[in-house]
């Protein structure tokens, strides 16, 4: 166990050497059709606490805390996707999906699309890595030679290679590190009266502490709202908290127990995560912790999501280079 602890803290050291420049929510770089992408750094050896502690009020059974080490620089969204980002991708790829959006709760230029498909995330990460000649991040097959695309994102097998320096979604633990922004609290955010609150019906008036960061249940009158609207996390990351939920690449289970790695969820199951809450969900589900599952066809008119990047060795010498 040592000698692996040690191995990790190694590839952390060698990670910080390359990024010494950068801190944890400055924008890293831009692109044309989604904007602005953050520096997330790796945690350190020391991990953080993912899931919630049993004394938590409105705690899931599937919330159990775990130390989880994460060791890769990742470049994240500071935005959900939006039906402008889509209709980008769409002029240039001719028949790509239309923007699966629900007009009836919200929709425009600067709105996040929602009631997107997981399988409709993963197509989008792939066309946009292949338009920025990066390493598509999911495949057809194990040894990583078939791209998801178009014409097989509905049926095929879906196999990530962790290798890739392109656009995929984030893991579910990258997601929480990124949302929790440095704290460790129930929300990235103060909120004393918290404790206060019922679990499971919506407050008759909104609360002005999560009204700064969230569209939910009480604020939103049951639609989404344009993104980077409301204040962002620690991180310089907005909509973590509320507006839509955001898939992730992990199938839903119990988390593992001790201390682990880079942990990217079960090999199988039969619902996808979503995090973060809505603009229809209640306080609780805007939790750090709180996890909500679907399967990889689910139309939920609550769920959009946010793509981030695995940052290599390149990529951080340029960023280096065009600070100096």
């Amino acid at each position: 166990m040592n000698a692996i602890l040690g191995f990790i803290i190694f590839l952390l050291n060698l990670n910080t050497e390359k990024i010494e420049s950068l801190k944890a929510g400055d924008i890293i770089y831009y692109d044309k059709i989604i904007g602005n992408l953050i520096y997330v750094p790796p945690t350190g050896p020391e991990g953080f606490i993912q899931g919630s502690a049993f004394s938590e009020k409105c705690r899931r059974k599937d919330e159990r805390s775990f130390q989880h080490i994460l060791t890769n620089p990742l470049a994240f969204m500071e935005t959900e996707v939006t039906s402008k980002m889509w209709e980008e991708l769409s002029k240039i790829l001719k028949n790509f999906p239309p923007d699966p959006t629900n007009p009836e709760y919200g929709k425009g230029d600067e709105y996040p699309v929602q009631s997107v498909t997981f399988r409709e995330a993963i197509l989008f990460s792939n066309e946009l890595s292949k338009l920025r000649n990066l390493k598509c991040a999911y495949y057809s097959d194990k040894d990583f030679k078939e791209e998801i695309n178009i014409n097989n994102y509905l049926s095929s097998e879906i196999f990530w290679d962790k290798n890739s320096d392109g656009y995929r979604l984030p893991t579910e633990g990258e997601w929480e590190y990124a949302y929790r922004s440095g704290t460790n609290g129930t929300f990235f955010f103060e909120f004393p009266d918290y404790e206060k609150l019922e679990c499971f019906s919506c407050p008759e008036k909104s609360i002005p502490v999560l009204d700064r960061f969230a569209w939910y249940c009480s604020n939103s009158g049951r639609k989404t709202h344009p993104v980077k609207t409301l204040l962002p996390n620690n991180w310089n990351i907005y909509g973590m908290a509320g507006n839509v939920r955001e898939w992730c690449w992990d199938f839903q289970d119990d988390y593992p127990e001790g201390c682990v790695v880079d942990y990217a969820g079960p090999p199988s199951g039969k619902f996808r995560v979503a995090r973060g809450g809505s603009a229809f969900t209640l306080p609780r589900a805007l939790r750090a912790a709180n996890r909500y599952g679907g399967s990889e066809t689910a139309r939920g008119w609550g769920v959009g999501f946010r793509l981030v990047r695995t940052l290599k060795e390149k990529d951080l010498i340029k960023y280096k280079n065009e600070k100096n």
